[in-house]
């Protein structure tokens, strides 16, 4: 047996060794783990502002004073071998565009969807909305499970993470296909093919932020009523949107069956109650938010 006294790539516990070393690092230059997210670090002296988001071994910087960002820039790169990429364009399979004369920043995720469009030719006319009204997803009664003619859960987790990252139309039709994993039959092939169309037509869509005087945060709720036709559970859709732009959205079946609208709509307003107490408290963290400010749902 053998005690090492530094950490080797590769190991188990590499990655948690790394993260305590940045963490400890971070915390003696004066930067603060924010409660809400302890992947975000945050810094304020006076009028400047510096924050650090972490993923893995992946770190974007945001400060409001060029000198300051030079500084942590130079302190990170005498601690830690790292490679400095200079302004944000690309971060894990997503676009950042930034126009400064409008001060508008998009992202779009139009790389990855071509990626995962190609393999299937999509040659067919889009249409503009992803799922079928008509058409009510249930798994296959016959027990025939055809998913070796289609690669049904590599497409619906590739299209998953586009929903995840800047996608929020897709979180209804995620959510739907995402429940048949199992005991497919050509109509759920059928409804994959039928997201192909609409994105090959939305591919250029991209979420946008703006700059405005307002830091309030919007949020909307819905709900259903019984919707799944197997079990009677209802759908709980949320949207939180600040400076014109989306930054959380989420659509999943509520985990009770609802015996009324009125019970329906009280779980979705609870789930995106909690999801208001989450973004109120990383937004306080950034400083952008009072502690007694509402959030309008």
């Amino acid at each position: 047996m053998c005690k090492l006294h530094k950490s080797l790539y590769g190991l188990k516990q590499s990655p948690r060794a790394r993260n305590q070393k940045l963490d400890a690092f971070l915390k003696n230059i004066k930067f603060m783990k924010s409660e809400a997210d302890p992947n975000v670090y945050v810094t304020q002296v006076k009028d400047v502002k510096f924050f650090i988001v972490v993923y893995v071994d992946d770190l974007i910087l945001v400060c409001n004073d060029q000198n300051k960002l030079l500084q942590i820039k130079e302190e990170l790169s005498q601690k830690f071998e790292m490679k400095d990429l200079e302004e944000l364009h690309f971060f894990l399979g997503m676009d950042v565009e930034r126009n400064r004369d409008e001060q508008l920043l998009r992202i779009n995720q139009i790389k990855y969807l071509k990626e995962i469009l190609k393999p299937f030719g999509m040659e067919e006319r889009a249409i503009g909305v992803p799922l079928d009204p008509k058409v009510k997803l249930q798994r296959n009664a016959n027990g025939n499970d055809e998913s070796k003619i289609f690669p049904y859960q590599q497409v619906v987790g590739s299209l998953m993470y586009a929903m995840l990252c800047t996608r929020p139309n897709l979180a209804y039709p995620m959510s739907v296909l995402s429940q048949h994993m199992a005991n497919l039959n050509m109509e759920h092939y059928m409804a994959v093919k039928r997201i192909f169309r609409y994105l090959q037509g939305t591919l250029q869509m991209k979420l946008q932020f703006g700059a405005t005087p307002s830091k309030e945060v919007f949020g909307y709720c819905d709900a259903d009523l019984g919707g799944d036709l197997e079990d009677r559970r209802s759908t709980t859709w949320f949207v939180f949107m600040i400076g014109g732009g989306v930054i959380s959205w989420s659509s999943k079946r509520q985990p009770t069956i609802a015996l009324s609208t009125t019970k329906a709509e009280y779980m979705g307003k609870t789930q995106a109650t909690k999801e208001a107490i989450w973004i109120t408290k990383l937004m306080m963290d950034l400083g952008y938010m009072e502690e007694k400010k509402m959030m309008v749902i």
